[in-house]
């Protein structure tokens, strides 16, 4: 029974397998004609992901593998994330939940790292079935959350409807039938309104098993009929027989056994034309108990005995292949030894034999003076052995220590990036709000960093922040959380509004903050540009602090430099910072940026990209689409790199009128 829940949650996110075999011909006829590396990559991870719905594992595992190597050569992070997570899946398949975790998570941290929303979602969503098949149900619980929230802050409906289809099995297993409904209604709700009657269908099954554990037998087949229908609908085979073994089970909860009877037959009937060895398994086991409740006995021990069968012969044949390998090992092995013992036995025959008696005086003395030589050494490295082992234990526990600190201490700072990433604001926000064209390329040195950007919609003016603490690292990314909270206070609580008002407050109080008396000569802060986006009026207020702004207009760059002081403690920190103003015209592109990019090392001779090499690159690309933009800066800059490490923390953020 809980290999059955397992491929029902399975199917849940993966649709039906007979129409994946279509998909797979049309993306096996495609990707010969496609020219793009990346777009080969992630077809190979839809190939992949479609042979583990039709359960071609080995087919899944080698379309998964010529994604990652594909996207590891091309230095393709998203392809990465999505091989990753066809690996994932591929192993819910085999049942090997902990290695299906092993590459969610790995497929997790690439995905919001590159802040993908829909397929991080997807990925908690996967998640959370591995844990509830491994009946972790609360750690499931979390991820299924976790994952609604992401598919609602995106508005992508079926995967809150799958989400809450997936709590709905949650709170079922841990016997919370009210809640399993709830989460099921709302499932119904929005397979209604997008049309999703696959996910209408498995709805219906959730229904009918929590009704069937509440005792509420008509409802529990009213439901699973409904589904049986919807399912005939689109030829689920494999959905149909799972229902058709379900209502079984509740008719000889209800005492009906020809009815149950009829129903197994069915679902025996359809699970054999799919070769569904579980649903096999259940139906068997359902005629079993049918025939005992009608006292056929006989029948009764067949049908057991096929049960048992179906239900163990795949590991019964794999356990026997491992068996046969171990065992002819162990006789080679064994062979092998008694050839070697019986040469030895027929060499030191014939040396006893042919041997004179002054050869065994020497070989006497020999022995006895090895002996004697073996004996005194025997005794000088059993010290020495023992001080050096005392000294590797010492050593060995000193390095336990050590991991463990350095595990907690990097537990610690992934910890912090999740809340550092948190308080950056979202692409769907600034999306909604600024309603232009925009892209964020955001690529921290570190595990957390010390640039940062920040935006919120003001009294019908969009605010967008593009800083770069001191330092980078830990030290940087405390800087920018602190940055972060003076600037809601300011533009929110205080509803200052003026760039340059809103920098002077917020470095009065930064140097509060890290000089509380007054003499610390702490010189933290940060440089950066705030923009004031004025929609209505079309026009672009900013300040900057030791950065600037760059307008492309015409295939012409105009650069805006700032005021040459941080936000921060300054020995001109009493000047006030400088207003800007601009007129926007239709397709006007504005970058803004921090020093990453130009302090990279690198290239032929290893020097600094520098602001001119970017500012003739962001003209040559200013035209292409954003997300264009971005790939192409992504990609200059690591070629640029090569294989030597990351400067600084990078930010670049462009906005078109």
């Amino acid at each position: 029974m809980r290999d059955r829940f397992i491929l029902f949650i399975l199917l849940i996110v993966c649709g039906v397998s007979h129409a994946q075999n279509k998909r797979i011909d049309s993306l096996l006829k495609a990707l010969p004609t496609l020219k793009s590396d990346t777009s080969k990559a992630l077809t190979l991870v839809q190939l992949a992901l479609a042979y583990s719905e039709t359960g071609e594992i080995h087919m899944a595992t080698i379309r998964s593998d010529e994604a990652l190597t594909l996207s590891e050569r091309i230095k393709f992070k998203k392809g990465e994330g999505l091989a990753y997570y066809s690996f994932g899946r591929l192993n819910q398949y085999r049942g090997d939940h902990v290695r299906a975790l092993e590459f969610q998570y790995k497929a997790l941290s690439i995905l919001e790292s590159l802040r993908d929303s829909l397929n991080v979602g997807w990925v908690l969503l996967n998640i959370g079935i591995t844990e509830c098949a491994q009946m972790k149900y609360s750690d499931a619980k979390g991820h299924n959350l976790a994952a609604l929230s992401y598919f609602e802050n995106i508005g992508f409906k079926q995967g809150v409807a799958y989400c809450a289809l997936n709590l709905s099995i949650v709170y079922y297993s841990t016997c919370q039938y009210e809640i399993a409904l709830e989460f099921a209604k709302k499932s119904e709700k929005i397979c209604r309104e997008i049309g999703d009657f696959q996910g209408l269908g498995y709805t219906y099954t959730s229904y009918g098993n929590i009704y069937k554990r509440l005792g509420q037998y008509e409802k529990s087949l009213k439901y699973y009929y409904e589904c049986i229908e919807i399912k005939k609908g689109y030829g689920d085979k494999i959905g149909i027989a799972l229902c058709y073994a379900d209502v079984g089970y509740v008719h000889l909860l209800l005492g009906d056994s020809k009815k149950a009877r009829n129903d197994f037959n069915i679902a025996l009937t359809q699970a054999k034309k799919v070769d569904a060895k579980d649903v096999l398994v259940s139906a068997y086991l359902g005629m079993a108990l049918t025939d005992s409740a009608e006292g056929d006995f006989k029948n009764a021990f067949l049908n057991q005995k096929l049960y048992s069968l179906y239900k163990d012969s795949v590991l019964r044949e794999e356990n026997g292949k491992r068996s046969f390998q171990l065992q002819s090992m162990y006789e080679h092995e064994k062979k092998d030894k008694e050839i070697k013992l019986l040469q030895k036995e027929k060499d030191a025959e014939k040396m006893l034999n042919e041997g004179e008696n002054k050869t065994l005086i020497i070989i006497l003395i020999s022995v006895v003076m090895g002996l004697i030589t073996v004996g005194v050494f025997s005794v000088f490295l059993y010290k020495r052995v023992d001080q050096v082992q005392r000294q590797r234990n010492i050593i060995s526990k000193q390095k336990e220590r050590s991991d463990e600190q350095h595990k907690n201490i990097r537990d610690s700072i992934v910890y912090a990036r999740r809340i550092q990433r948190a308080l950056l604001t979202s692409d769907e926000y600034i999306k909604a709000h600024l309603n232009l064209e925009f892209f964020i390329y955001y690529q921290p040195k570190d595990i957390v960093s010390g640039d940062f950007y920040w935006a919120v919609q003001h009294n019908r003016k969009f605010y967008l922040v593009t800083a770069d603490c001191t330092g980078h690292g830990v030290p940087g990314a405390f800087m920018s959380l602190l940055n972060i909270s003076f600037l809601n206070e300011i533009i929110v609580e205080k509803n200052i509004t003026s760039p340059s008002a809103i920098l002077n407050e917020q470095r009065k109080q930064i140097i509060k903050a890290l000089n509380p008396k007054g003499n610390e000569n702490s010189q933290d802060g940060m440089d950066c540009v705030l923009c004031e986006f004025d929609i209505d009026n079309v026009t672009l207020n900013f300040a900057a602090a030791n950065s600037s702004l760059w307008l492309v207009r015409e295939n012409k760059l105009t650069e805006y430099k700032g005021d040459k002081m941080p936000v921060g403690k300054h020995m001109e920190h009493n000047k006030d910072f400088t207003d800007h103003s601009l007129l926007l015209e239709h397709g006007d592109v504005i970058y803004t940026f921090t020093d990453g990019i130009a302090d990279q090392f690198g290239g032929p001779e290893g020097k600094k990209f520098k602001y001119r090499q970017l500012s003739d690159l962001l003209l040559s690309i200013h035209h292409l689409p954003m997300a264009e933009q971005r790939e192409v800066i992504q990609k200059k800059v690591n070629e640029w790199k090569g294989n030597k490490d990351q400067t600084d923390d990078i930010l670049i953020i462009a906005v078109k009128i």
